[in-house]
């Protein structure tokens, strides 16, 4: 396994307990949204790990080979 697959590992297992909403915080103008790129394709990442893109991209996993990438993470991270 390799340095980053051992990091994705620990991330995707973990992903819930890095949630940062504002009732954790106490406070309803704070709140913390993180987004991983990821440089290694999707079906890549599915062949190793047995999650489909979808649920990927569901934990805020997105890849660099989709170029709307930038447009989804700024379309998650813009108030409405």
């Amino acid at each position: 396994m390799s340095i980053n697959g051992f990091f994705f590992d620990v991330l995707w297992a973990n992903v819930d307990a890095f949630d940062m909403s504002s009732e954790r915080v106490d406070d309803a103008n704070v709140s913390l949204r993180g987004f991983i790129v990821s440089v290694t394709s999707a079906s890549e990442m599915a062949l190793h790990w047995g999650a489909t893109r979808e649920q990927m991209v569901a934990r805020n996993i997105l890849f660099d080979e989709d170029e709307h990438y930038v447009a989804q993470l700024v379309a998650e991270t813009t108030p409405a």
